[in-house]
């Protein structure tokens, strides 16, 4: 059977999702100390990534505006937090302080807390913008690792690809090397996604063999004032 959203999250449910943003916006701050926090679950975990939209990727199975349906978007990132099989969810601050409040909603008329027991991680990195003249230069542009922590999240994502032919790779160093000092201060573990790229006739293109990944490694692995208590991620 497919996938109905509109039936998942309702007009109510969307109507007053919208209300609360426009007028009670401190719903998040509170929402988020409500929240039971999971710590580490168990040492492989799977997590639902949001964070697509704000590097301008919006194509969804054919669709070059999928992703921007946000009713659809949301409930279907809901649906996933449901499930035991998912451990939590890497996204932009729009997406988080969206979640926190439909499930605010969702216990306030007798359902389940979605997000108690999973892990959320703030995205900081999505200014390399996809098919931008500047695409290399993954700037910080979303959450800051303050925000991180006064919202009592879990963790921060950083994406950082490094690229040998293009000096605006040496920007993406430096931000992810500060945003390791950063998280190291406050006490939060980083999700490194990773990767190695080259250059194309249209654009990049990841590179997956061995000689590559283990570049990338060595690069990442010692970035920053600390090592341990981070994760890495390749694609």
């Amino acid at each position: 059977m497919k996938f109905n959203y509109r039936e998942f999250l309702d007009d109510e449910v969307f109507k007053r999702l919208n209300e609360i943003k426009a007028f009670a916006p401190e719903t998040v701050e509170a929402e988020a100390a409500m929240r039971k926090k999971p710590g580490y679950p168990h040492d492989r975990l799977v997590f639902a990534a949001a964070d697509h939209n704000a590097r301008m990727i919006n194509e969804y199975r054919g669709n070059p505006i999928g992703l921007s349906n946000r009713r659809e978007y949301l409930s279907r990132l809901v649906r996933m937090l449901l499930s035991s099989q998912v451990d939590g969810i890497e996204a932009t601050p729009d997406i988080i302080e969206d979640l926190l409040i439909i499930n605010k909603i969702r216990r306030e008329t007798g359902g389940k807390a979605f997000l108690d027991g999973k892990m959320l991680i703030g995205t900081v990195n999505r200014g390399g913008l996809k098919n931008t003249v500047w695409e290399m230069d993954d700037m910080p542009s979303c959450y800051t690792v303050e925000r991180i922590k006064k919202l009592g999240m879990d963790g921060v994502k950083f994406m950082i690809r490094i690229n040998p032919m293009d000096e605006r790779s040496r920007h993406a160093v430096r931000y992810c090397a500060d945003t390791v000092n950063e998280a190291e201060r406050a006490g939060l573990p980083v999700f490194i996604e990773a990767l190695y790229v080259e250059n194309a006739e249209h654009g990049f293109v990841m590179k997956t063999d061995s000689e590559s990944l283990c570049k990338v490694v060595g690069v990442v692995g010692a970035l920053g004032c600390r090592a341990s208590g981070n994760g890495l991620r390749f694609l």
